[in-house]
C-alpha cells in the first residue's frame, strides 16, 4: 500500500504512464482504503500536481496479483477498483509452499464472485496480455475452460510462466 502511495503521491505513475504496474497480494489494503487514498487530491496541492488524474483514476490504472489475497472478501473488495482483466494469478512461488498454492487455487476456484471466464483471464489470459512474448502456439488456438484443467496442470502452467519469468530477467 505504502509503494502504490508513493507512486501516485511522487508523480511517478504520470511521468512514466507506459508503464504496466502490477502489484502484488492483490494490491494490500490499497483497494479498501481507495477513498481515503483520493481524500490526498482535495488535502494535498503537492498531489494534486503530482496526480492531476486524481487517486482513483491512478489505482484504476494497475494490474494486481492474487498473491496470498485470493479470497472472496479481497477479490469483492479489488474488483470494485478495477476489471476482471487487471487482476492475474499469483501464488509467491518459490516462497509459498506447493500445499500453500494449492489452497490459493481452490479459493480461487470455489470464490462465487468468479466465473469460469474470469478465472480464465486471471490463470493465464490477463498475464499473456502483458506479456506476450510467452504466449504458445496452443494458447492462440486453445480455448480451454479453467475448470476442465486439473489443479496440477494449473499449477504446472504457472510454475513454468514464474520459472520463464525469472529466467528472462536474468538474461536481460
Amino acid at each position: 500500500t505504502r509503494a502504490v502511495t508513493n507512486l501516485i503521491f511522487s508523480g511517478t505513475m504520470e511521468r512514466y504512464q507506459s508503464i504496466k504496474w502490477i502489484v502484488a497480494h492483490a494490491g494490500a489494503t490499497v483497494p479498501y482504503l481507495t477513498w481515503r487514498l483520493s481524500l490526498a487530491n482535495i488535502e494535498s496541492p503537492e498531489v494534486m500536481e503530482n496526480a492531476p488524474r486524481g487517486v482513483e483514476a491512478y489505482l484504476k490504472t494497475l494490474h494486481y496479483d492474487t498473491a496470498l489475497s485470493p479470497t472472496r472478501h479481497t477479490m469483492a473488495s479489488l474488483l470494485e477498483l478495477v476489471e476482471p482483466t487487471q487482476i492475474l494469478f499469483g501464488s509467491d512461488f518459490p516462497f509459498a509452499p506447493d500445499p500453500l498454492v494449492g489452497l490459493e487455487v481452490r479459493e480461487i476456484n470455489e470464490n462465487p464472485l468468479l466465473d469460469d471466464q474470469v478465472r480464465k483471464m486471471i490463470y493465464r489470459e490477463n498475464a499473456l496480455r502483458l506479456f506476450p512474448r510467452f504466449a504458445t502456439e496452443q494458447d492462440s488456438r486453445s480455448n480451454l475452460d479453467s475448470h476442465s484443467l486439473q489443479q496440477h496442470e494449473k499449477l504446472s502452467v504457472v510454475k513454468r510462466f514464474i520459472i520463464n519469468t525469472m529466467k528472462s530477467m536474468v538474461d536481460e
